[in-house]
């Protein structure tokens, strides 16, 4: 079905106030704005005062007057007498409403493109220099106008209408044609690595779009979002096995090569479907937000990458949305608190200090895990004044305890890149912060996990030294989980290695695990590396912690995490011994 006419003036209420007001400055009786194909004449708005010579409505090209005008465009075409001149005597409208006078002017688009044409008709009236002169600049503004307009829902590299367009086309669709409505949202791969160039991310925007354009056939509607993203709403598919069997017909279209003018470029690309079934609380929005959903969930790992959005992942992005809007607010209010997990040396049995985790309880959602919202708080730039709030109340839960119980602990606090970077650039705010709450550089512990590295790379080391520098220890958490790790002993002023779980838990069944936890411990002795085991479970596992010579342990076996009143006792208890 045509879902576009390129000849129709998309703002007419614009046009009419144009039309009213061009009649008020020229006295003819009837102004129109007519467009037309060479083929048919459209007369598409009328403004008629004492007498009716023309009505809005369609009829051959060749027999409208405004044939006589397309082809001048130096000046007004003016017809003194329809019924004597040569080309209009014998028309269809002389022969309708009789002898009359008719002015016109052309209106074209930048690109050269015909619209249509502005006119003017009279009885009677000659036209003055001054009224043809308006006529033709009204003309042309009408023209600019049109192409303004026309900016707004076609886009100007692919030819394909914008979302403008179809927020437009969507609105105006009967509420019957609005059932098994299919949205497919295209999103490119690694396109921002072949745009090398703005021709060559045209070129390879265009083609993407004229295979769109072909696959869909009439039926559907493709539109360029914005980027390398496209939308295409297909009116023909009712079960997800069939918009399943699309979109992988969509998938082997884009994935064809495109020969570029010294090379062959093979694209591949990801695609979140949708449906809308003319629900009245459903909008086009949402429809278009729910394919987002989708493709956001189909990742590098994925073998398919097309995934039909369902109410599970609705319900999971919904979640994030929640988190990532309402974190701030929550931590303003006071929403969280720190919870902190005991570490004990294994040779005296004494607490040496507490990892402190950091705990989130919803009236919504419950308990929400860290696991889940620091990535977001880090994806957002929430991990800043997140990880600011965690920091001062760990000091000031700490200058509390020094008071009661000593300064003979530490409390390891877990910092995130953009964390180790701001403290890095900022390390008299922490002297600011340590002198303030009255705690010893030595007590606090920064733990980052070898993931960090790969996000600061080159930045690591000097930050690390920095803070270092400062008295503050560096706690590498997840030790042995990496490639490298063995090189970060090598590279990076670190104190403290925390040994991951996955080589603890099996450390008694598993001789290659007790091997390396053995080789770790002596490496790290002698480089004089304190050395940490987590997820302690069981009695045998913490003796042959022992007996291999690791300095600290933590683990539910120890003491799980826990509120700070609870932590008091222990440390009490730990006092008296």
């Amino acid at each position: 079905m045509p879902l576009f006419q390129k000849n129709h003036l998309y703002f007419m209420p614009e046009a009419e106030k144009i039309l009213e007001h061009l009649g008020s400055l020229i006295k003819a009786n009837t102004i129109f704005l007519a467009s037309n194909d060479l083929k048919t004449n459209k007369i598409i708005k009328v403004l008629n005062k004492a007498e009716i010579l023309v009505q809005e409505g369609s009829i051959p090209f060749q027999d409208s007057y405004c044939s006589t005008v397309v082809n001048n465009e130096t000046s007004a075409t003016v017809i003194k007498d329809t019924a004597l001149h040569l080309k209009t005597k014998n028309m269809p409208p002389t022969k309708t409403i009789g002898p009359s006078c008719f002015v016109g002017f052309p209106i074209k688009l930048r690109n050269g493109e015909l619209f249509g044409t502005l006119c003017a008709m009279d009885r009677n009236l000659i036209f003055t220099k001054e009224e043809l002169d308006l006529i033709v600049t009204v003309a042309k503004f009408l023209g600019y106008l049109i192409d303004l307009e026309r900016d707004m829902y076609v886009d100007q590299v692919t030819g394909l209408n914008t979302k403008r367009f179809l927020e437009m086309y969507f609105e105006a669709l009967p509420a019957k044609n609005k059932k098994n409505i299919s949205i497919f949202l295209i999103n490119i791969d690694r396109f921002k690595f072949v745009n090398t160039t703005e021709a060559v991310g045209d070129h390879l925007l265009s083609a993407i779009a004229e295979r769109l354009n072909n696959i869909s056939n009439n039926k559907g509607l493709v539109i360029r979002l914005y980027g390398d993203e496209f939308l295409i709403v297909h009116f023909g598919l009712t079960t997800n096995h069939e918009r399943s069997l699309y979109a992988e017909q969509l998938l082997e279209t884009i994935a064809k090569p495109i020969q570029m003018k010294y090379q062959t470029l093979n694209l591949s690309a990801r695609i979140g479907i949708s449906s809308y079934n003319g629900d009245e609380k459903t909008n086009l929005d949402t429809v278009i937000q729910q394919a987002t959903f989708a493709m956001d969930e189909i990742t590098g790992k994925r073998s398919k990458r097309y995934l039909l959005c369902t109410e599970n992942i609705i319900l999971k992005k919904e979640r994030h949305m929640w988190i990532e809007a309402n974190l701030i607010n929550e931590l303003e209010e006071n929403k969280f608190e720190m919870y902190y997990q005991p570490q004990f040396g294994l040779e005296s049995n004494n607490i040496t200090g507490f990892e402190s985790l950091i705990r989130w309880n919803t009236e919504k959602y419950g308990f929400i895990s860290p696991a889940e919202f620091i990535p977001i708080a880090e994806s957002t730039g929430h991990i800043i004044p997140l990880g600011n709030w965690i920091f001062s109340t760990v000091c000031k839960q700490m200058s509390e305890w020094n008071k009661l119980y000593g300064t003979n602990y530490s409390i390891a606090i877990n910092i995130s890149p953009a964390q180790l970077n701001h403290y890095g650039q900022y390390v008299d705010m922490l002297d600011d912060i340590l002198i303030k709450y009255g705690i010893l550089p030595e007590q606090l512990h920064f733990e980052i996990t070898e993931t960090s590295f790969l996000h600061l790379s080159d930045q690591i080391v000097p930050l690390l030294e920095k803070i270092k520098n400062k008295g503050i220890h560096i706690a590498l958490d997840d030790f042995g989980t990496g490639y490298s790790s063995v090189l970060y002993l090598r590279d990076l002023p670190i104190n403290i290695i925390k040994i991951d779980r996955v080589f603890v838990k099996e450390l008694t069944i598993n001789e290659r695990d007790k091997k390396i936890i053995k080789t770790l411990i002596e490496l790290a002795r002698s480089l004089r590396i304190q050395v940490v085991a987590e997820g302690i479970e069981d009695e045998v596992t913490l003796h042959h912690l022992k007996s291999l010579g690791c300095h600290s342990a933590q683990g539910y076996l120890l003491g799980k995490p826990m509120e700070s009143v609870a932590a008091e006792k222990l440390l009490t208890e730990n006092l008296k011994n």
